[in-house]
């Protein structure tokens, strides 16, 4: 018998569960559905350069619900997800967005929680930053048709970006 053990998951949950999951309790009890992700690119390195950075997501779902008596359960289901690099950034950014209008409207104001969070969104030290995002995916339009409707996501998500 052979056991993985992972350091850090989240919890998984579909858009109709996040819907039902409204309170803290039910955000984090009886969970069944776990996520990790992996950064890879497709020469095999861990991490590359923006444009190549790819993301896998792994859903595991359990046979019993979290918490449990035990602290192993049996992972009964397996489920990938590879993002292109292009979705990489909009995940990112969706992301810094989120953290961005939490920090900026949260009652009192937090004026330390603001500058982490403005420095981790803004600064090019962190994950290269919003300024070398759009300087990668947004300079130049896709040839590519399928590419459309990426480019205009992550448009759109610096659009909602600068207006928090």
């Amino acid at each position: 018998q052979a056991y993985i053990q992972i350091t850090y998951v989240e919890p998984y949950f579909d858009t109709y569960e996040m819907k039902d999951r409204i309170t803290y309790f039910d955000k984090n009890y009886n969970l069944r559905r776990f996520m990790y992700c992996t950064p890879f690119t497709l020469d095999g390195r861990a991490h590359g350069d923006l444009h190549e950075q790819f993301k896998r997501k792994t859903i595991l779902t359990t046979s019993h619900a979290f918490p449990y008596i035990k602290t192993r359960i049996n992972v009964i289901h397996k489920e990938e997800i590879i993002l292109t690099p292009i979705e990489v950034a909009i995940e990112d950014m969706q992301k810094k967005t989120q953290e961005l209008a939490f920090a900026t409207h949260q009652d009192p104001a937090d004026p330390k929680m603001l500058q982490m969070v403005l420095q981790g969104s803004v600064g090019t030290t962190v994950n290269q930053g919003p300024l070398e995002v759009a300087q990668v995916f947004l300079s130049e339009i896709p040839n590519d048709p399928k590419l459309f409707r990426h480019h205009n996501k992550l448009r759109l998500c610096f659009k909602d970006f600068t207006k928090r």
